[in-house]
Protein backbone atom coordinates (compact mmCIF):
# COMPACT_ATOMS: atom_id res chain seq x y z
CA UNK A 1 0.00 0.00 0.00
CA UNK A 2 1.59 3.63 -1.06
CA UNK A 3 1.98 5.71 1.69
CA UNK A 4 -1.24 7.60 2.95
CA UNK A 5 -1.16 11.05 4.85
CA UNK A 6 -4.88 10.52 6.45
CA UNK A 7 -4.71 13.87 8.06
CA UNK A 8 -4.07 15.59 4.93
CA UNK A 9 -6.80 13.18 3.45
CA UNK A 10 -9.21 14.53 6.80
CA UNK A 11 -8.46 17.91 6.32
CA UNK A 12 -9.51 17.62 2.60
CA UNK A 13 -12.83 16.32 3.69
CA UNK A 14 -13.54 18.60 6.24
CA UNK A 15 -12.88 21.80 3.89
CA UNK A 16 -15.50 20.09 1.24
CA UNK A 17 -18.20 19.00 3.16
CA UNK A 18 -17.60 21.14 6.55
CA UNK A 19 -19.43 18.28 8.60
CA UNK A 20 -18.85 18.56 12.76
CA UNK A 21 -15.80 16.30 12.97
CA UNK A 22 -13.61 13.57 10.67
CA UNK A 23 -11.53 11.04 13.05
CA UNK A 24 -9.82 7.73 12.60
CA UNK A 25 -10.85 4.39 13.95
CA UNK A 26 -10.27 0.91 13.64
CA UNK A 27 -6.69 -0.93 13.71
CA UNK A 28 -5.34 2.08 12.32
CA UNK A 29 -6.34 4.10 15.51
CA UNK A 30 -5.45 1.31 17.57
CA UNK A 31 -1.97 0.55 15.81
CA UNK A 32 -2.76 -2.86 15.49
CA UNK A 33 -2.70 -2.50 11.43
CA UNK A 34 -1.30 -4.61 9.19
CA UNK A 35 0.95 -3.35 5.63
CA UNK A 36 -2.79 -4.46 3.70
CA UNK A 37 -5.33 -2.68 6.75
CA UNK A 38 -7.57 0.18 5.46
CA UNK A 39 -8.22 3.48 6.83
CA UNK A 40 -11.25 3.63 8.42
CA UNK A 41 -12.91 7.27 8.83
CA UNK A 42 -15.45 8.75 10.85
CA UNK A 43 -17.34 11.95 9.58
CA UNK A 44 -19.79 13.00 11.90
CA UNK A 45 -22.51 15.23 10.55
CA UNK A 46 -25.87 16.59 12.26
CA UNK A 47 -28.47 14.58 10.78
CA UNK A 48 -28.94 11.60 8.48
CA UNK A 49 -28.40 12.37 4.88
CA UNK A 50 -26.46 15.65 5.53
CA UNK A 51 -23.34 14.15 3.58
CA UNK A 52 -23.78 10.32 1.82
CA UNK A 53 -21.52 7.60 2.11
CA UNK A 54 -21.03 7.61 -1.40
CA UNK A 55 -20.30 10.65 -1.83
CA UNK A 56 -17.55 10.84 0.93
CA UNK A 57 -16.02 7.87 -0.44
CA UNK A 58 -15.88 9.17 -4.54
CA UNK A 59 -14.68 12.34 -3.14
CA UNK A 60 -11.40 10.26 -1.72
CA UNK A 61 -10.99 8.23 -4.50
CA UNK A 62 -8.54 5.77 -2.42
CA UNK A 63 -9.66 2.20 -2.09
CA UNK A 64 -7.61 1.52 0.82
CA UNK A 65 -9.80 4.32 3.01
CA UNK A 66 -13.36 3.79 3.87
CA UNK A 67 -15.27 6.60 4.63
CA UNK A 68 -18.23 6.34 6.82
CA UNK A 69 -20.64 8.98 7.83
CA UNK A 70 -21.79 9.34 11.59
CA UNK A 71 -24.54 10.63 12.78
CA UNK A 72 -23.86 12.93 15.98
CA UNK A 73 -27.00 12.45 18.14
CA UNK A 74 -26.63 8.84 17.41
CA UNK A 75 -23.11 8.67 18.60
CA UNK A 76 -24.18 10.08 21.95
CA UNK A 77 -27.36 8.21 21.70
CA UNK A 78 -25.63 4.55 21.23
CA UNK A 79 -27.80 4.39 19.16
CA UNK A 80 -26.14 3.70 15.61
CA UNK A 81 -27.51 1.31 12.55
CA UNK A 82 -24.48 -1.17 12.84
CA UNK A 83 -24.29 -5.26 13.25
CA UNK A 84 -22.08 -5.01 16.08
CA UNK A 85 -22.58 -5.05 19.64
CA UNK A 86 -22.99 -1.72 20.34
CA UNK A 87 -22.03 -1.07 23.74
CA UNK A 88 -18.96 -2.68 22.98
CA UNK A 89 -18.41 -0.92 19.58
CA UNK A 90 -19.49 2.21 20.73
CA UNK A 91 -17.05 2.10 24.18
CA UNK A 92 -13.84 0.69 21.46
CA UNK A 93 -14.66 4.22 18.96
CA UNK A 94 -14.60 6.37 21.86
CA UNK A 95 -11.54 4.89 23.45
CA UNK A 96 -9.37 4.59 20.44
CA UNK A 97 -11.01 7.13 17.92
CA UNK A 98 -8.48 10.15 17.06
CA UNK A 99 -9.53 13.48 15.52
CA UNK A 100 -8.25 14.43 12.76
CA UNK A 101 -10.23 17.71 11.31
CA UNK A 102 -12.73 19.64 12.96
CA UNK A 103 -14.26 19.74 16.21
CA UNK A 104 -12.76 17.68 18.74
CA UNK A 105 -15.82 15.41 19.05
CA UNK A 106 -15.42 11.58 19.86
CA UNK A 107 -13.01 11.83 22.50
CA UNK A 108 -15.33 13.64 24.53
CA UNK A 109 -18.50 11.43 24.26
CA UNK A 110 -19.05 9.19 27.24
CA UNK A 111 -18.61 5.54 27.22
CA UNK A 112 -21.22 3.14 27.52
CA UNK A 113 -21.32 0.61 30.09
CA UNK A 114 -20.55 -2.82 29.09
CA UNK A 115 -23.14 -5.53 30.92
CA UNK A 116 -23.95 -9.56 30.98
CA UNK A 117 -25.94 -8.79 27.98
CA UNK A 118 -23.45 -6.86 25.97
CA UNK A 119 -21.36 -9.94 26.62
CA UNK A 120 -23.87 -12.43 25.57
CA UNK A 121 -25.01 -10.77 22.17
CA UNK A 122 -21.10 -9.75 21.63
CA UNK A 123 -20.65 -13.71 21.66
CA UNK A 124 -23.58 -14.35 19.18
CA UNK A 125 -21.87 -11.92 16.49
CA UNK A 126 -18.88 -13.97 17.68
CA UNK A 127 -19.89 -16.81 16.79
CA UNK A 128 -21.90 -16.21 13.08
CA UNK A 129 -18.18 -15.11 12.52
CA UNK A 130 -16.41 -17.98 13.01
CA UNK A 131 -19.43 -20.23 10.98
CA UNK A 132 -18.25 -17.77 8.51
CA UNK A 133 -14.58 -18.80 8.67
CA UNK A 134 -16.23 -22.72 8.10
CA UNK A 135 -17.95 -21.51 5.23
CA UNK A 136 -14.94 -19.96 3.66
CA UNK A 137 -13.14 -22.77 4.33
CA UNK A 138 -15.04 -24.95 2.40
CA UNK A 139 -14.84 -22.79 -0.44
CA UNK A 140 -11.24 -22.56 -0.85
CA UNK A 141 -11.68 -19.08 0.31
CA UNK A 142 -8.18 -18.90 2.67
CA UNK A 143 -8.12 -15.06 2.93
CA UNK A 144 -11.41 -14.76 4.72
CA UNK A 145 -11.49 -18.28 6.19
CA UNK A 146 -8.21 -17.33 8.34
CA UNK A 147 -9.90 -13.52 8.72
CA UNK A 148 -12.94 -14.47 10.33
CA UNK A 149 -11.55 -17.89 12.37
CA UNK A 150 -8.35 -15.16 13.94
CA UNK A 151 -11.39 -12.49 14.74
CA UNK A 152 -13.97 -14.57 15.97
CA UNK A 153 -11.78 -16.40 18.72
CA UNK A 154 -9.89 -13.02 19.44
CA UNK A 155 -12.56 -11.30 20.06
CA UNK A 156 -14.47 -13.96 21.81
CA UNK A 157 -11.71 -14.13 24.49
CA UNK A 158 -12.00 -10.68 25.30
CA UNK A 159 -15.15 -11.33 26.06
CA UNK A 160 -13.99 -13.76 28.61
CA UNK A 161 -11.69 -10.78 29.62
CA UNK A 162 -14.01 -7.99 29.94
CA UNK A 163 -15.91 -10.84 32.08
CA UNK A 164 -13.75 -13.08 34.35
CA UNK A 165 -11.05 -9.58 34.67
CA UNK A 166 -12.93 -6.36 34.08
CA UNK A 167 -10.51 -5.63 31.66
CA UNK A 168 -10.95 -4.39 28.11
CA UNK A 169 -8.22 -4.91 25.35
CA UNK A 170 -8.07 -2.87 22.18
CA UNK A 171 -5.76 -4.44 20.35
CA UNK A 172 -5.15 -8.18 19.13
CA UNK A 173 -1.36 -8.05 20.97
CA UNK A 174 -2.83 -6.85 24.46
CA UNK A 175 -6.19 -9.95 24.39
CA UNK A 176 -3.41 -12.48 23.65
CA UNK A 177 -1.60 -11.46 26.63
CA UNK A 178 -4.41 -10.74 28.69
CA UNK A 179 -5.67 -13.87 27.80
CA UNK A 180 -2.41 -15.64 29.61
CA UNK A 181 -4.46 -14.59 33.31
CA UNK A 182 -7.44 -16.78 31.79
CA UNK A 183 -7.67 -20.68 32.58
CA UNK A 184 -8.74 -21.50 29.01
CA UNK A 185 -9.22 -25.56 29.99
CA UNK A 186 -8.18 -27.84 27.12
CA UNK A 187 -8.71 -24.49 24.38
CA UNK A 188 -5.39 -22.57 24.32
CA UNK A 189 -3.68 -24.13 21.69
CA UNK A 190 -6.92 -22.65 19.70
CA UNK A 191 -6.16 -18.49 21.05
CA UNK A 192 -2.44 -19.82 20.22
CA UNK A 193 -3.50 -20.31 16.48
CA UNK A 194 -5.60 -17.65 16.08
CA UNK A 195 -3.03 -14.96 17.24
CA UNK A 196 -0.43 -16.40 15.19
CA UNK A 197 -3.11 -16.60 11.85
CA UNK A 198 -4.06 -13.20 12.43
CA UNK A 199 -0.26 -12.00 11.81
CA UNK A 200 0.03 -14.71 8.70
CA UNK A 201 -3.14 -15.22 6.91
CA UNK A 202 -2.65 -18.72 6.33
CA UNK A 203 -5.22 -21.00 6.04
CA UNK A 204 -6.37 -22.35 9.19
CA UNK A 205 -6.66 -26.13 10.39
CA UNK A 206 -10.01 -27.58 10.09
CA UNK A 207 -10.45 -29.32 13.02
CA UNK A 208 -9.71 -26.10 14.95
CA UNK A 209 -12.32 -24.01 13.11
CA UNK A 210 -14.61 -26.48 14.31
CA UNK A 211 -12.61 -26.14 17.70
CA UNK A 212 -13.41 -22.53 18.14
CA UNK A 213 -16.97 -23.18 17.63
CA UNK A 214 -16.72 -25.39 20.85
CA UNK A 215 -14.24 -22.60 22.53
CA UNK A 216 -17.19 -19.58 22.24
CA UNK A 217 -20.28 -21.61 22.73
CA UNK A 218 -19.75 -24.12 25.51
CA UNK A 219 -16.30 -22.40 27.75
CA UNK A 220 -17.29 -18.60 27.08
CA UNK A 221 -21.08 -19.07 26.73
CA UNK A 222 -22.06 -21.43 29.39
CA UNK A 223 -19.87 -19.34 32.06
CA UNK A 224 -21.45 -16.12 30.94
CA UNK A 225 -25.00 -17.82 30.80
CA UNK A 226 -24.77 -19.12 34.21
CA UNK A 227 -23.90 -16.04 35.80
CA UNK A 228 -26.44 -14.65 34.02
CA UNK A 229 -28.81 -16.86 35.59
CA UNK A 230 -27.54 -16.47 39.28
CA UNK A 231 -26.62 -12.88 39.26
CA UNK A 232 -28.45 -10.98 36.64
CA UNK A 233 -27.42 -8.29 34.13
CA UNK A 234 -24.48 -6.99 35.86
CA UNK A 235 -22.06 -4.48 34.83
CA UNK A 236 -18.71 -4.90 34.12
CA UNK A 237 -16.66 -1.80 32.93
Amino acid sequence: MNQIDIRKVAEEIYKEFRPISVFLYGSRARTDFKDDSDFEVGVVQNKQGDIARITLNEFVKNKNILVYPFVKSELENYSLNTPFQKDIYMYELIKVGKTLAGEKFIENLTSPKITTISLIETLGFELGQALAAIFASRQNDEVNSSMEFAKSCLYGTRVLEIFGLTKFAFTFDEIYELSKEIDLENYREVVDYAFEIRKNNSRPKEELLYKNIGYLNKLIRDRIIEDFKEKGNREFI
